[in-house]
């Protein structure tokens, strides 16, 4: 199978990327003469133990751009696009597989951090979020395949839920939730009606990708597919969300640390707990006062003083201000606060996308930012700060 064959060549999806790049700039972007790109190489004795640390000297409070280990802070949901096309985890160059393995390896399938639509985001979901139940993961490749110029529907079935793309005229159904697709005896991928009329094709696979027996080739999975009097195609938007220009506010004497857990815990959805996360932290020198917008998921803040969100106020450190910001059910995305008074250094915690951002023994950092004296090194956590305890 190739691209060709999936009715979409890579030059193609590339010139959509490139009108794309209009679509999601909502923020001012510093022109790009003024952006300095530079590399840094940090070495850690143990990876686990440390995380990178960022510290400004200057006067300039703007990151554009922040990757570690090849892996960046998306900007946009067409920078998502980017990576699922040059990434190399399977054999065939089939736009369809490569969506489908690159979601299946960049999330985990718990409880969600929110219901809103914002957690939809692709870019929002892989610089921060990371994990999600299945109609969450459908929607996110429905809304990467349709920014690539694909028809795409989401199927709800009994009991869970899948993403199907048209190549070519034909509906084929990938599951990045239950990480399986399944083929008919041509070696076709199937899509939700074929599997409807042809339950064997699940419980028989004909291409295994896991061996058998496995939870996927069971009569329950297929049972899903069967019951086609409850199965619907829902209709929602599909487009790619107007995800905000990636811009890390690190104000003058401020620094940037990840990865590590700088907050615990993180309550989804539902109030559940989450096994596996990660946080970045920017510290904001004491007396800093101002509008700091939020790339990143917010998950706490830590110091004295005082903010203003969505209009409300809160003393920075209060069980009334985490509360706030642990239920993501009662207000939408937290898009900027303003730190009101500030009488320490105040920690902004956000959340990340622990699947994507690990550090290694030897570590290549990128930034992008209006100055280049950004001082950049590894600090080692304290136990309780540390991802891998």
């Amino acid at each position: 199978m190739s691209l060709q064959e999936s009715g979409m060549n890579i030059k193609k999806i590339l010139l959509l990327l490139f009108a794309a790049s209009f679509m999601f700039s909502s923020c001012d972007l510093l022109s790009p003469s003024s952006h300095i790109e530079k590399e840094y190489i940090v070495r850690t004795e143990a990876p686990s133990a440390y995380a990178i640390r960022i510290r400004n000297p200057g006067k300039e409070t703007c990151l554009s751009g922040l990757s570690l280990n090849g892996r960046g802070f998306f900007a946009s949901d067409a920078e998502v696009l980017e990576e699922v096309l040059s990434s190399s985890g399977t054999q065939t160059g089939a736009f369809e597989i490569k969506l489908f393995d690159y979601i299946k390896n960049n999330r985990y399938h718990f409880i969600p951090a929110s219901s809103k639509e914002w957690a939809h985001s692709p870019a929002l979901f892989f610089n921060s979020i990371g994990f999600g139940f299945c109609d969450d993961t459908a929607m996110i490749y429905c809304r990467l395949a349709s920014a690539a110029g694909f028809d795409v529907r989401v199927w709800e079935l009994t009991g869970h839920v899948v993403p199907e793309i048209n190549i070519n005229g034909r509906w084929k159904m990938l599951d990045p939730d239950l990480g399986i697709y399944y083929f008919n005896p041509h070696e076709e991928i199937t899509g939700v009606e074929e599997l409807s009329l042809h339950p064997e094709y699940i419980t028989k696979p004909v291409h295994p990708s896991i061996v058998p027996p496995h939870a996927v080739y069971s009569s329950r999975i297929a049972d899903y597919y069967v019951s086609s009097r409850d199965n619907r195609v829902t209709v929602r938007n599909y487009k790619p969300s107007s995800t905000k220009v990636f811009k890390l506010m690190v104000p003058p004497h401020g620094q940037i640390e990840f990865p590590g857990v700088f907050h615990q815990p993180f309550i989804t959805m539902n109030g559940e707990l989450a096994p596996s996360y990660a946080n970045l932290k920017v510290t904001v020198p004491v007396g800093w006062t101002g509008i700091v917008n939020n790339p990143l998921v917010l998950h706490a803040l830590r110091g004295t003083g005082s903010v203003r969100i969505n209009e409300k106020y809160f003393v920075i450190g209060s069980a009334e201000l985490q509360l706030y910001l642990d239920d993501r059910e009662g207000h939408d995305y937290i898009y900027d606060f303003e730190i009101i008074e500030s009488h320490s250094n105040i920690s902004v915690i956000y959340l990340i996308n622990g699947m994507r951002f690990k550090l290694k023994g030897v570590n290549v950092v990128k930034i992008e930012a209006p100055v280049d004296n950004l001082a950049v090194d590894a600090c080692e956590l304290p136990p309780e700060n540390r991802i891998y305890r």
